[in-house]
């Protein structure tokens, strides 16, 4: 398991006492895909190899679709 994923599964409460939440892959899969779909757009936004109009409809797409599901995606973390 990478840091990363333990930093996900895994949260500090206030004790300082490691609270385990066990979350299933279709879970898993969609708070790590609304992180990629904000960054992926932020990416967008800020390269240079797609035209201009391109760029903004599908970078601003993204960071928007991310932004929405980040609320449903930490809902799903702290409520399991």
């Amino acid at each position: 398991m990478t840091p990363r994923m333990a930093r996900i599964l895994l949260s500090i409460d206030r004790e300082g006492v490691m609270k385990k939440h066990k979350l299933t892959t279709g879970q898993i899969a969609f708070v790590v895909g609304t992180r990629v779909a904000l960054a992926a757009g932020v990416g967008l936004l800020v390269s240079r190899r797609l035209p201009p109009r391109v760029q903004r409809a599908l970078g601003m797409g993204l960071v928007a679709l991310g932004v929405v599901t980040t609320i449903p995606a930490a809902r799903t973390l702290f409520t399991h």
